[in-house]
Order: C-alpha cells, then sequence, then structure tokens
C-alpha cells in the first residue's frame, strides 16, 4: 500500500510539473505575441525576432496548438500583402492596409512598395485581428513574393 501510494504522489508530481510546464510555456507564448503585436517597428531587430517567432513555433507545434492560431485563416491557397520590405514576418490578407502601411509616413518623404505573398495556413504562425489589420505572421519564402505596387505608383495615384 506504501509503494502504491508513492507511485500515485509521483504521477500526481509528474503531472503537476507537466502543469507548471504547460503554464509557463502558454504564458511565455502570450508574452512574445503581444510584444510582438505591440512593437511597431520589429524590422531593425529582426533576427531578434525571428528568434522569438522561431521559439513560439516550436511551442505552438509541441504544443500541437498551431491549429488554433490559424483557424480564421481560408483553406487552401491564399493571397497576402504587405506594405514595407519583402522580407518583414508580418502581412495583411487586405491589400488596402498594405498600402496605407507603405504610405503611412508619406508625410515625412517615405513611401514603400507593396508586395503580395500567396501561402497556406500552414505557413503561418498565427493570425490576428485584435487591431483590425487582419495581420498574418509568418516567415516569408522571399523567393515567392512579388511587387504589386510600387512607391512612385503609391506617389501617383
Amino acid at each position: 500500500a506504501c509503494v502504491a501510494g508513492i507511485k500515485k504522489l509521483q504521477v500526481r508530481s509528474l503531472e503537476s510539473m507537466d502543469m507548471d510546464r504547460l503554464t509557463k510555456q502558454l504564458s511565455l507564448m502570450n508574452d512574445i505575441k503581444d510584444a510582438y503585436t505591440e512593437t511597431e517597428f520589429a524590422h531593425p531587430d529582426l533576427e531578434y525576432w525571428r528568434d522569438l517567432l522561431t521559439a513560439w513555433g516550436r511551442m505552438s507545434i509541441t504544443l500541437k496548438m498551431q491549429d488554433q492560431f490559424t483557424e480564421s485563416l481560408p483553406n487552401g491557397r491564399f493571397s497576402i500583402f504587405r506594405g514595407g520590405t519583402p522580407d518583414g514576418f508580418s502581412w495583411t490578407l487586405d491589400r488596402k492596409h498594405a498600402i496605407w502601411f507603405a504610405s503611412r509616413f508619406k508625410a515625412v518623404g517615405r513611401i514603400d512598395d507593396v508586395y503580395q505573398l500567396t501561402v497556406l495556413k500552414d505557413d503561418v504562425l498565427w493570425y490576428n485581428d485584435d487591431r483590425n489589420e487582419k495581420e498574418v505572421v509568418l516567415f516569408p519564402d522571399t523567393s515567392k513574393v512579388m511587387k504589386i505596387m510600387s512607391r512612385e505608383e503609391i506617389i501617383n495615384g
């Protein structure tokens, strides 16, 4: 009876440890996602964010949660857009939002190009529409990115 009691305590301790680890991983995932979402310019620290987002992606796969973060996205191939540089992690489902991002600093003389990329849900780390930006976060395959609007077209458009 004593051995059985010890084994039950060990199992409970392991379950508790797993729950603690799970809770910490979920908390870390939320912290990374929130910090990234609140960051206005990730590009100057691209490698730092690449490392954090890679860790986030690994945790979501380990916890088998990646579908939860992309369930609102279309099935099959779909287009995403970006105003800025083609290697950034934040894209949008809305072409008009991408044009806005490309031209939001027009008053200070900065206008960027607009890009399009065709992806699958499995390519995406997460989808977030908390700020009504229809944000898609992923590591883009820059060899497949197409420029769809130049700075000049935005200026003259």
